[in-house]
Formats: structure tokens, sequence, C-alpha cells
């Protein structure tokens, strides 16, 4: 009975550490999408702004673009939440930390949706549309107030996001530890992870930061993506052997 239980124990690991590593697989193809597409479109925005191209500045398919890569961002957060649980729970010495750690980032990652302004956006975005046709004369005060309301809601997500950041990175630094990955691979995670918490407060605080920073944070996306990769791969070998 014993060796049933236990074979029944090791399939039922192999199935989490293989539903772990599909998890921070696609992470990692979305973020690279959103890195990607996601560059173009805030650049675009930002450009757009500083240009002063008030009536292009959230034409509908921009607008649309921000709002579906927020989306997006939500299912990244929600894919790596599933992987790194994945990782904690099948880890062979399991500790009280181990627990804390896990409620710590279901707690951030659940704090960081259920926040999500996305349908807010959305919504406000409807109320833009009437704004427009109703003052035609007068674009610059429609969408100066939009903006206004965008950052106030953005201000709204600072704790959220911020509960989020800090949870993956205590995972990473929890791998970190363990010595389960190349030490250059694990670096990378806590460059990667540690930088994304220092910028979730610039980047919600002043939006147009992005285009200055554009550049750092794409090494930091590099090295989350990296990481990504590195432990996805782990885990799916753990699942194999």
């Amino acid at each position: 009975m014993k060796k049933k239980e236990v074979k029944k124990q090791d399939t039922q690991k192999q199935l989490y550490q293989k539903i772990s590593a599909i998890s921070l697989f696609t992470a990692l193809f979305l973020f690279f999408f959103d890195t990607v597409y996601g560059t173009i479109q805030r650049g675009g925005l930002i450009v757009s702004k500083s240009a002063m191209g008030y009536i292009d500045l959230f034409n509908q398919s921009t607008f649309e673009g921000l709002y579906y890569l927020d989306i997006l961002t939500m299912i990244i957060y929600i894919l790596i939440w599933v992987g790194f649980m994945g990782y904690i729970f099948t880890q062979d010495a399991l500790k009280k930390e181990h627990f804390l750690l896990a409620f710590l980032l279901s707690f951030g990652v659940i704090s960081f949706v259920a926040n999500s302004k996305v349908f807010a956006i959305y919504d406000l975005y409807q109320q833009f549309l009437v704004a427009e046709v109703v003052l035609r004369n007068n674009y610059v005060v429609a969408i100066e107030s939009l903006v206004a309301v965008t950052e106030h809601l953005s201000l709204g997500t600072l704790v959220p996001s911020l509960l989020a950041s800090l949870s993956l990175f205590f995972v990473v630094f929890e791998v970190f530890k363990s010595k389960l990955l190349k030490p250059y691979l694990a670096y990378a995670g806590l460059i990667g992870f540690g930088l994304w918490v220092l910028y979730t407060p610039i980047f919600v605080l002043f939006p147009a930061s992005y285009g200055v920073l554009s550049n750092l944070f794409l090494l930091v996306r590099l090295c989350i993506m990296a990481f990504l990769m590195a432990i996805g791969l782990k885990l799916y070998e753990q699942a194999k052997s």
C-alpha cells in the first residue's frame, strides 16, 4: 500500500511540475509578445502625447491596444502564479516558510487582478467617445480630463501592483537560495524581478517615464524571460525524471 501511495504522490507531483512548466512557458511567450507589441503601443502613445497630438492620442486602435495589453498583463501574472505555486509545492522539503510564501504570492496576484483598471479604463473610453461627439470644438479639454482620470485610476493600483511584484520577487529569491538553477540564471531572476519591484511605483505614478526608461526596462524583461525559461525547463526535467 505504501508503495502505491508513494507512486501516486510521485505521479501527482510530476503532473503539477508539467502544469507549472507549461504555465511558465506560456507566460514567457506572452511576455515576449507584450515586450514587442507593448513597446510599440506605449511608445506610440507617449510620442503622440509629447507631440500634442490630442486627436490621435486616444484613437480607437491605440486605446484598444492598451486595453488588451492590460488584460494580457493580468493573464501573464496568473500564469506565473500557477508556475511558481507548482514550484513551491513540488519541492522535496516543504517548510512553513513555503506555505507563507504561497499565501503571499496568492494574495499579491489576486489583489493585482481584482484591482486591475482595465474595465474601468474601457468604460471611461466609452464615455470619451460620447464626449468627443458633444465637444467637437473642445478636444483638448475632453482628452485632458480623460488623462487625469486615467492617472487617478493608475494611482489606485499602486499597492496591489507592489504586492504582486514583491510576492513574485520573494519566490525568485527562494529559488536563488535553493540553488536549483545555475548562478547566472538565478542572478538574472533576482535582477529582473528586483528591478521590476523598483519600477512598479515609477510606472504607476509617472506613466510618461516609460519612454525614458524603456531601454533599461527591456533589459529587465530579458532577465525575467531568461529566468522563466530556466525555471520552466528545470520543472519539466524534474517531471520527466
